[in-house]
């Protein structure tokens, strides 16, 4: 949970710092606002640091590309390994969003697995990007010919837009290509097979979500490691529950 917020073509660093500050209490562990070196661009963070707490501050610079991120990138290890660990200055799994960015590569977005909202500025472009599900907010405004970007609609309270939008989830807003849906969620509820193996089923679901708390649960504080051990038990506690629950009738999948 961080909050952060943009200005593009906005050369208002009060504007910045008051429109963080609403926003503060989504950060307590520090504030920082930066000015572009050689961009249009004024960024401020207020950070919850979970990952990389000792160098991980934001935003995050390389060359004149300037990044802030809420929310949390799962695979960052592997997208380390693969980009090359020598060229991370950081710790933070965020710092692997500006590394792929930089590597030129097609659908560069689309190898990132986590949710997340992120806003990245070059030279002569800004890319505002939110995961699939919609899981982390990004919030865009209109401010005379410039852009304001947050990461929580309260940053702009008080602060006179000439209009507002939320990207959507899976969207992406580019300065330069334009805005377009990087990601969809298939809608909509399949209609089982008629041999389905509702036991199978079953067994992959547990899978999935053990999987995905897994995830969700890595951090580099004490905290977030007790977190996720008191989640795991709790989980296998209810798995073994489901594996003793008696059988005939129809069957139901319980909520996790």
């Amino acid at each position: 949970m961080c909050g952060f917020v943009c200005l593009w073509n906005i050369d208002d660093e009060a504007l910045a710092r008051s429109m963080i500050e609403r926003i503060a209490h989504r950060g307590p562990d520090a504030t920082e606002v930066v000015r572009g070196r050689g961009a249009p661009v004024i960024m401020a963070h207020a950070r919850l640091a979970i990952i990389g707490p000792d160098d991980g501050a934001q935003p995050i610079w390389q060359n004149q590309d300037l990044l802030v991120v809420n929310g949390e990138i799962y695979n960052h290890a592997d997208l380390r390994a693969i980009l090359g660990e020598s060229a991370f200055e950081t710790a933070s799994d965020s710092d692997a969003i500006l590394h792929l960015f930089r590597s030129g590569q097609l659908r560069w977005i689309s190898r990132l697995d986590g949710m997340f909202a992120f806003v990245l500025a070059s030279r002569a472009r800004i890319i505002a990007a939110r995961d699939p599900l919609g899981i982390k907010p990004l919030y865009l405004a209109r401010i005379g010919a410039g852009l304001a970007f947050a990461s929580e609609l309260k940053a702009f309270d008080g602060v006179a837009v000439d209009a507002i939008e939320a990207i959507p989830p899976g969207g992406l807003f580019d300065s330069r290509d334009g805005p377009r849906r990087w990601a969809r969620v298939p809608q909509g509820a399949a209609e089982p097979e008629a041999d389905l193996d509702i036991e199978a089923t079953a067994a992959e679901l547990r899978l999935v979500l053990e999987e995905a708390v897994t995830k969700w649960m890595v951090a580099d504080v004490e905290g977030g490691a007790a977190a996720a051990e008191d989640l795991r038990r709790r989980r296998r506690g209810q798995c073994r529950s489901r594996r003793r629950a008696p059988r005939g009738g129809p069957h139901r999948l319980r909520p996790p």
